[in-house]
């Protein structure tokens, strides 16, 4: 099985995990706010899930991240790689 831990998905769950934590939301409520159970915020947390884009909506709006920011400050994860408009590849610098 391939690794899902890329730099950019352990900031992103940096950012959600502590995003939580401090609007002092337990897993639990953020589950039951989100739909979902407590196992599926405690693996997404642990680097265990990833998250689909509706998934990762409701994450911020409960959480109170605004998820454009969010998605900028996962673009300037170093060493990731991103398409331009112009298809080409290029690499996310600081």
């Amino acid at each position: 099985m391939e690794s899902i831990a890329t730099k950019r998905h352990q900031r992103l769950i940096e950012i959600l995990t502590d995003a939580r934590k401090h609007a002092g939301i337990r897993q639990a409520e953020l589950a039951r706010r989100v739909g979902k159970t407590q196992t599926f915020v405690a693996r997404f947390e642990a680097g265990q899930r990833r998250i689909d884009a509706i998934e990762l909506l409701a994450l911020c709006e409960i959480i109170g991240i605004d998820p454009i920011k969010l998605i900028r400050k996962l673009l300037k994860v170093e060493g990731e790689l991103w398409r331009s408009t112009k298809g080409r590849i290029k690499t996310a610098h600081r």
